[in-house]
């Protein structure tokens, strides 16, 4: 049977899946949310990563990704991800060019002074605040804590290392393994499958990452975002993942029956 591509709003797709297009270009209703996959008459758009975490050298024209989800799920994921996005931001070289920007959107978020109103500046002197209390001097004694790939860049100053909480990234990690599935899928992970999230360094991944190139599919999303996936044979659902943020956070996943 011959697939027929059409084009809405620069994204291609085909046929068999217009509903999930229908879903994508409307306000979400009467769905699942991806996350929590429970049903709900009216749902949010929750960006696949958020849209702040993309830098500046991402295409104009590149799609940004979002999935159904409800407002609990989105109001929590929200703030999980603007504290990842500081404190990991701070920790970035500024002139990486998969993530240009992204540190200069930290240490602003961080300056009462650039608030639109007195409640934006108290937030942002409160997250200041929050960010000086998680900082401490970088030992040698304390590097087995580090996020992998996530050392100390060179530099003149002192190292200076902040604290992020390791459920924080553990759940966002599966978000993006969630909220990925459905957007190259159009399917739920559901409840009788788990996901573990691996934290290694390059070149402990190189086996699996070899693994997955050779069996699976690489989606680009620009410099910033990069995302392998590689399915068993006999279960769509069940798969690897290696994703890539700014070449920096590196997220390992496995995706398996109960």
């Amino acid at each position: 049977m011959k697939i027929e591509h059409r084009t809405y709003n620069r994204v291609m797709i085909d046929t068999k899946e217009e509903k999930r297009y229908f879903l994508m270009s409307k306000s979400p209703c009467n769905q699942r949310c991806v996350h929590c996959l429970g049903v709900f008459g009216t749902l949010t758009w929750d960006h696949i990563p958020p849209e702040s975490w993309y830098p500046d050298t991402t295409p104009e024209m590149m799609e940004k990704w979002k999935v159904p989800c409800c407002y609990t799920c989105n109001q929590e994921l929200s703030k999980i991800e603007k504290e990842l996005l500081i404190k990991m931001g701070l920790c970035i070289a500024p002139d990486r060019t998969e993530a240009q920007g992204i540190a200069d959107k930290a240490l602003r978020s961080l300056k009462p002074e650039l608030g639109k109103g007195e409640r934006d500046k108290a937030h942002r002197a409160k997250a200041r605040q929050k960010v000086f209390r998680h900082m401490m001097k970088f030992q040698d004694k304390i590097a087995s804590g580090v996020l992998p790939n996530f050392g100390p860049y060179e530099s003149s100053e002192e190292p200076i290392a902040v604290l992020i909480p390791a459920e924080y990234v553990e759940r966002f990690s599966k978000k993006l393994v969630r909220g990925f599935t459905y957007i190259i899928d159009g399917e739920y992970i559901e409840e009788d499958y788990v996901i573990d999230v691996f934290f290694v360094q390059d070149e402990a991944a190189n086996e699996s990452v070899q693994l997955i190139d050779k069996h699976g599919i690489t989606y680009n999303q620009g410099p910033g975002l990069i995302v392998k996936r590689a399915v068993a044979a006999d279960d769509s659902k069940s798969a690897m993942w290696a994703i890539s943020i700014w070449d920096k956070f590196k997220i390992y996943a496995t995706v398996e029956k109960r």
